[in-house]
């Protein structure tokens, strides 16, 4: 069994036990009790939320294999479900997920095949699953909406004004309330956001801005070594503690890069 294996199966039966739901911080708390899995190295909570992540089609590093968990409060707020014991699954209501979706586009294509006709109908819905399905990605918070007014709706990598594509990312892992603040947080674009929950992406205490060697592609590349877009009101700044930990942690986990 790889590794990736044994996280699924200790998050599914840590919900499971749970409920069906559980916050972050709960999660690392069952984690430790429990004693199941190997969590000497300091990132180990990422690879909590790494593997949460890949296996939800609420978040952006889905990987498109295993739909297992949901974002009950919308996606950031780093409170979890698993999907088989969510009880609502029906289309219309905001636990809607994007297996679900697929299947439905498909079985419409299936009709229109059959049919061998155009349907403007069929066209309309599949744009409304769709608008569903995007705010199930980005989740809906007031940290969002604190951040984007610090950050002026601009992505503090790229410079990207485009807002419906630009999320809020936790610089310290989301653990309650307390992690929601400004200075805890920074606007980025959503493939951005996820360079930098893979540890591939990360800021310097003098908001300099690093990109991982594995990251071949030039259109990320060129960021490396540039300065963060920074809010105008200092007191917004990010927090230096808060990028101190994370690239320390970015840095015990490059080992483990590719």
């Amino acid at each position: 069994m790889t590794k990736g294996e044994q996280w699924r199966n200790e998050l599914v039966e840590i919900l499971e036990n749970s409920g069906g739901k559980a916050y972050l911080s709960e999660i690392y708390e069952s984690v430790r009790n429990r004693g199941v899995m190997d969590i000497s190295f300091p990132s180990w909570q990422a690879s909590v939320r790494y593997n949460l992540e890949i296996r939800s089609s609420d978040s952006d590093a889905f990987k498109g294999d295993e739909d297992l968990f949901y974002a009950v409060d919308g996606k950031g707020e780093g409170h979890w479900g698993l999907r088989a014991t969510n009880p609502s699954s029906s289309f219309g209501k905001t636990n809607d997920t994007l297996s679900e979706i697929q299947q439905e586009l498909n079985e419409r294509e299936s009709e229109l095949i059959d049919d061998g006709l155009f349907s403007p109908v069929g066209i309309k819905d599949a744009r409304e699953i769709g608008l569903r399905a995007i705010v199930l990605r980005r989740g809906q918070s007031s940290f969002r909406e604190k951040i984007l007014i610090a950050y002026n709706h601009q992505c503090a990598v790229s410079g990207s004004t485009c807002t419906p594509t630009l999320e809020a990312a936790h610089i310290i892992p989301y653990l309650g309330e307390e992690t929601n603040h400004v200075q805890n947080g920074l606007l980025l674009r959503s493939d951005i956001h996820t360079l930098f929950d893979l540890g591939l992406l990360w800021i310097t205490a003098d908001y300099q801005i690093m990109i991982h060697p594995s990251v071949a592609d030039p259109s990320y590349l060129r960021y490396h070594g540039t300065s963060l877009m920074l809010p105008e009101d200092a007191k917004l700044h990010p927090s230096v503690e808060a990028l101190k930990n994370r690239s320390e942690q970015a840095a015990v986990s490059d080992r483990d890069k590719p």
